[in-house]
């Protein structure tokens, strides 16, 4: 009886190790993983854009940037000045692609960059080469901001003087 508890502890753990996830590490080192249900607990937005690549209309559904970015307390907002204008949003894919945004281009506040964490695509949950997580960056002219495979959000400071 034990051994069969301690497999099913083991299976257990290995299904929670293939839950899809992604990490944020904001200012000062804090970090957290997240999840799609993490995602689903924060306000979700539907998004019918065209795909940068393609151009077919597809319907993607994710959380606001800015505020899968306040999961780490960024400071957005009224915190959002002084030195905190000057920091950085960076983007890294599983193949170590990686883009950047100001992090004042995010707040709704300040610029007029409308980004997602998408996790769902056309009503099917996001998988195979576009990899569980998306950034959709509508307002962008080009695709080169559409990250596919996301698998880091990063809030870099600027260098101290």
């Amino acid at each position: 009886m034990k051994a069969i508890a301690i497999c099913a502890a083991f299976a257990c753990a290995a299904a929670a190790a293939d839950v899809a996830s992604f990490s944020i590490v904001g200012l000062g080192g804090r970090s957290r993983t997240v999840t799609v249900a993490d995602l689903q607990k924060l306000p979700v937005r539907e998004l019918k854009v065209p795909d940068p690549h393609g151009k077919q209309p597809s319907v993607y559904r994710g959380v606001a940037l800015a505020a899968v970015l306040g999961l780490v307390d960024a400071p957005l907002g009224e915190a959002l000045r002084g030195k905190a204008l000057a920091s950085h949003v960076q983007v890294e894919a599983a193949d170590g692609y990686r883009v950047a945004f100001s992090l004042a281009e995010l707040d709704a506040g300040v610029g007029s960059t409308d980004a997602i964490v998408a996790f769902e695509l056309d009503g099917k949950p996001l998988g195979g080469e576009l990899g569980s997580f998306r950034l959709v960056v509508p307002t962008d002219k080009r695709g080169g901001r559409w990250v596919r495979q996301l698998v880091k959000l990063s809030i870099v400071e600027p260098p101290r003087d």
